[in-house]
C-alpha cells in the first residue's frame, strides 16, 4: 500500500511539472477512448493461475457474471439477447509445436487442435468473441494447463463480407500482413488505417479451463472508434501461443508454447447487430444554464451524453508551487531516487498554505468527478466523497459510467472558455425509459438534467 501511495504521488509530481511546461498549449477537443484493460479479467485470472478447473456450475457463474468483461452495459445487452451463439462444427488443424526446449521428441508434433466460436457480440465500438479450444491428449506432453496464464492468437485477422479488415493483430508484423493481403487480394498497406482497415485496441483473457477434457475458452475483446454494420465475419489465424506462469517464492517464471496450424472460422452476424440503431434524447430541464447537452443517445450496449459547459477557464498552475516543482524535478533526476522526491513533495505540501493552494488548483482543474472523489487532492480533502455521476431511469434504477475498454470519454478545457465532457454509462436500450435523469457531479454538487426520448 505504501509503495502504491508513493507511486501515485510520483505521478502527481510529474504531471504537475508537465502542466507548467504545457500551460500555453491548446487542449484538443477530442473524444478519447479510455482503455480499462482486463477489469473483469483480473478476477478470472486470479483463479486460473491457481490451477483451478471450473466445474459446470462455476463456468455458468463466470459466464453470467462477467460475460466479456466489458462492464454492466454489455452484460445487460447480453442478458437481453444481444449476443450471438452460433451453432458450428469445430475447425480442426494438425499443428507444429514450438517450445523453449531444444528437443522434446516427435511425440509433440501433430497435436490436433480444434477451435470454434461459442459466442460473440458486435456493436459500434466492440467486437467481443469467446473462442473454445480443444486439444488431443498429446497437449499434455508440452503444456500444463494448470499453469495456463494466457492464450494469444498471434496473427489473427478478421475480415467482413466487404473484405474490410475489422481487426489485425499487431503481433503478426508487416511481412505476414502483406502475405495475407496478397493471398486474399487485398489492397492495404501495413499500419495505414482507414474506414476499411480498422485500427483496434484489444484486451483478452482465458475464461475457463477443463484440464480433464483438454479444453479452455478465450475471450477476445476488440474495440475501435466505429465498426461497420458487417453481416459476415471470417476469423483467420495460424498461431496459438499458450503462456504458462509459475511462482516459486517471489520469483515468477513464464514459458511459451506456440502451436502453428491453419484455422478459418466463419460466422454470420445476426440482424439485430448489423441493423443496430440508437435512440436519442432531448433536454426537458437542466439545473445549470451553463450546461449545453449536445449529444444524448442510448444503444444496445450503453448510453452516451455530451455536455459543453460555458464560462470555464482553465486554471493556471499556482506560481507559489512552480519553484518547488522545478527544484524537486532537477534534484531527483535519477529514477532510483524518485521515492525521495515524493517524500519531499509531501512534506512541502504540509507547510503553510501549500496544501490549500494545491487543492484549490486541482479542484478547478477537475470540475467533474465521475466516482465522487478527486484523486488529485491531498490531506483531509481527499477523503471527501459525493455520489458522483450517474443516470436514473423512471423506475429508479441507477447506472454508473461503464468500465468497458471502448468507453467513450472526454473531459477537457477547450478554446473559448468551455469545458467539454463526454461520458458513457451502462444504461442500455433494454433499461432505458422514455424519461431519464442524468446527474453530474459539478464541483462536488449534483446538477440534474431531465431528458425525454425523441420519438
Amino acid at each position: 500500500m505504501e509503495n502504491n501511495k508513493k507511486l501515485k504521488e510520483q505521478i502527481k509530481l510529474k504531471i504537475a511539472i508537465s502542466e507548467i511546461e504545457d500551460e500555453e498549449k491548446e487542449v484538443m477537443n477530442k473524444k478519447n477512448f479510455r482503455i480499462a484493460n482486463k477489469i473483469a479479467a483480473v478476477a478470472c485470472l486470479c483463479l486460473l493461475t491457481s490451477g483451478i478447473v471450473f466445474a459446470k456450475d462455476i463456468e455458468k457463474f463466470v459466464r453470467e457474471r462477467f460475460y466479456f468483461g466489458l462492464g454492466a452495459g454489455v452484460d445487460s445487452a447480453a442478458e437481453n439477447g444481444y449476443i450471438a451463439e452460433p451453432e458450428m462444427e469445430k475447425v480442426e488443424s494438425e499443428t507444429k509445436v514450438e517450445t523453449p526446449e531444444v528437443d522434446l521428441g516427435t511425440i509433440v508434433d501433430n497435436i490436433n487442435t480444434s477451435v470454434k466460436i461459442d459466442s460473440f457480440l458486435m456493436d459500434d465500438y466492440n467486437l467481443s468473441v469467446e473462442f473454445a479450444f480443444e486439444f488431443d491428449d498429446t497437449i499434455k506432453e508440452v503444456v500444463d494447463l494448470n499453469k495456463l496464464d494466457q492464450i494469444t492468437l498471434n496473427d489473427l485477422i478478421v475480415l467482413d463480407e466487404e473484405k474490410r479488415i475489422i481487426f489485425s493483430s499487431t503481433y503478426m508484423g508487416e511481412n505476414k500482413f502483406n502475405e495475407f493481403c496478397k493471398e486474399h487480394e487485398l489492397d492495404f498497406k501495413y499500419g495505414e488505417f482507414n474506414e476499411n482497415y480498422m485500427n483496434n485496441g484489444l484486451n483478452w483473457f482465458p475464461q475457463s479451463i477443463r484440464k480433464d477434457l483438454n479444453q479452455c475458452t478465450l475471450v477476445y475483446n476488440m474495440y475501435t472508434e466505429g465498426y461497420p454494420k458487417s453481416k459476415e465475419l471470417d476469423f483467420y489465424f495460424n498461431q496459438i501461443t499458450i503462456t504458462e506462469q509459475e511462482y516459486v517464492g517471489e520469483e515468477r517464471t513464464t514459458r511459451n508454447v506456440t502451436l502453428t496450424g491453419n484455422w478459418n472460422i466463419h460466422v454470420d452476424v445476426p440482424e439485430k447487430m448489423y441493423n443496430r440503431t440508437s435512440e436519442s434524447y432531448r433536454v426537458i430541464s437542466c439545473e445549470n444554464d451553463k450546461f449545453n447537452v449536445y449529444a444524448a443517445k442510448v444503444m444496445d450496449t450503453g448510453f452516451e451524453i455530451g455536455i459543453m459547459i460555458s464560462d470555464m477557464i482553465r486554471p493556471e498552475f499556482p506560481t507559489e508551487l512552480v519553484k518547488k516543482q522545478i527544484e524537486i524535478s532537477n534534484k531527483y533526476k535519477n529514477v532510483i531516487e524518485q521515492s525521495g522526491a515524493s517524500k519531499e513533495w509531501e512534506e512541502f505540501l504540509k507547510q503553510e498554505d501549500n496544501e490549500k493552494i494545491w487543492n484549490d488548483y486541482q479542484t478547478k482543474s477537475h470540475p467533474i468527478n465521475n466516482d465522487g472523489v478527486n484523486v488529485w487532492l491531498v490531506g483531509e480533502a481527499r477523503e471527501e466523497r459525493t455520489k458522483g455521476c450517474y443516470v436514473l431511469n423512471s423506475d429508479g434504477k441507477e447506472f454508473r459510467s461503464t468500465m468497458s475498454p471502448s468507453r467513450k470519454y472526454n473531459a477537457n478545457y477547450i478554446k473559448g472558455s468551455q469545458f467539454d465532457f463526454y461520458e458513457t454509462f451502462s444504461m442500455t436500450k433494454y433499461d432505458a425509459t422514455d424519461k431519464i435523469t442524468v446527474v453530474i457531479d459539478f464541483y462536488g454538487e449534483p446538477v440534474k438534467i431531465e431528458l425525454e426520448k425523441i420519438k
